[in-house]
């Protein structure tokens, strides 16, 4: 009994009230390698939390109530665990989605894709890189001209939580892709590939303002949504090699999270039977 009274009130002792111990909790972020909006985004959830004057459990869950967005859970559960405390952070159960999404092809976005060749070469190199090799928008941004490997033809992705993964891209290009960034671009080293060389928090302002300029209203509704290119290329092989081959190839930690691309794929497919049963359109 007293250790559980002794945990109902972990949240009042001193390092939730210790500006110094936030201020520890950032360094250790930053040395994990997470981005500074993540970090950015981190800080405020924890000291919003602080603020709140939040004493057990319970209270943690009804503050927790109204927050829809993942990282507050994920900023509290890593700050519990930086300070030592072991208090339980519930999971966010999202409300079931009225609709299934759409599921647009990869040979759809591809063809979208290589018309933005001509309308913006900087577009066209990232959305390519995602469709080849399931990145996203974040890691390609986040890229630098030294995770360039010409002679494997092969990049090294920053994945969520700092790690790092290799992703092969064909031969031919990676051959334009070098030549662009070297003699267009006349990268160095330690330079970002897209957009700004040096400022990396200005590079996803940039993105979106050039595909807001370049794009059409169709060409933007389909290429809007970045997560598109990931979930169309787990879907390409998840039909094609399996779902282990789709867990690799993307770099899921688990089985699970490719298991709910192929729910949403298989969701999509048994509505467009219902509707052909029904003498409904599918589309």
């Amino acid at each position: 009994m007293e250790g559980k009274g002794e945990q109902k009130n972990l949240i009042s002792k001193e390092p939730f009230t210790n500006q110094g111990k936030v201020e520890e909790f950032e360094q250790w972020l930053c040395a994990q390698g997470y981005s500074k909006r993540t970090i950015r985004n981190y800080l405020e959830v924890v000291k919003s939390f602080i603020k709140a004057n939040i004493s057990d459990q319970e209270g943690l869950n009804r503050w927790l109530e109204g927050k829809k967005r993942t990282y507050h859970r994920a900023a509290l559960a890593h700050y519990f665990k930086f300070v030592g405390i072991e208090l339980k952070v519930p999971k966010l159960i999202r409300e079931p989605a009225s609709k299934p999404k759409p599921q647009l092809s990869w040979e759809h976005l591809n063809e979208v894709v290589e018309r933005l060749k001509r309308k913006s070469a900087e577009l066209y190199y990232i959305y390519k890189i995602m469709l080849l090799t399931g990145a996203r928008i974040h890691e390609v941004l986040n890229l630098k001209f030294c995770d360039i490997d010409v002679e494997n033809s092969a990049i090294l992705l920053k994945t969520k939580g700092g790690k790092y993964r290799k992703a092969r891209l064909p031969q031919s290009f990676m051959k334009d892709l070098f030549s662009y960034f070297t003699e267009k671009k006349g990268l160095l080293s330690q330079d970002y590939c897209f957009f700004t060389r040096w400022k990396r928090e200005t590079t996803e302002i940039l993105f979106w303002r050039e595909l807001r300029k370049v794009l059409n209203k169709k060409e933007y509704r389909i290429l809007k949504n970045t997560h598109a290119c990931r979930r169309a290329v787990i879907n390409k092989i998840i039909q094609e090699a399996g779902i282990l081959a789709a867990k690799e190839f993307v770099g899921h930690a688990k089985v699970d999270t490719t298991m709910r691309y192929l729910l949403e794929l298989t969701k999509e497919k048994e509505i467009k039977k219902a509707y052909k049963v029904m003498g409904i359109g599918g589309d």
